[in-house]
C-alpha cells in the first residue's frame, strides 16, 4: 500500500504535468474555407493553403455551408486535434 506522502507527492505531481500541459495551449483566429462538415469535427483551409481539422462539441451541418469563407477561432494544443472556439460568417 502506498503511503499518504508518496501518495500525495504523485498527485502533486500529475498536477502539475496537466497544468504545465494546459499552459502550452494557444488560441488561433484566422480566415478560412469549409471544406468538409463531419457529426463533430469540421474540414477548413485556410488562405496559405493549410487543412486543418478542427473538434466541435456540436453537430455544425445545418449550421456552417462547405464552400463558404467564415472567420475561425479555435484552441490548438499539444497531443491534441484543434478544438473549435467559434465561427463567424466572412462577408
Amino acid at each position: 500500500m502506498i503511503s499518504k506522502s508518496k501518495a500525495f507527492g504523485i498527485l502533486a505531481i500529475i498536477l502539475l504535468l496537466y497544468l504545465f500541459w494546459n499552459s502550452l495551449r494557444s488560441s488561433t483566429f484566422e480566415l478560412a474555407k469549409v471544406t468538409a462538415i463531419d457529426d463533430k469535427q469540421i474540414q477548413i483551409v485556410n488562405l496559405s493553403g493549410q487543412i486543418r481539422t478542427l473538434k466541435t462539441s456540436v453537430d455544425l451541418s445545418g449550421l456552417v455551408e462547405v464552400n463558404h469563407e467564415y472567420l475561425i477561432d479555435f484552441d490548438k494544443r499539444i497531443g491534441v486535434k484543434p478544438q473549435l472556439q467559434s465561427i463567424k460568417v466572412f462577408e
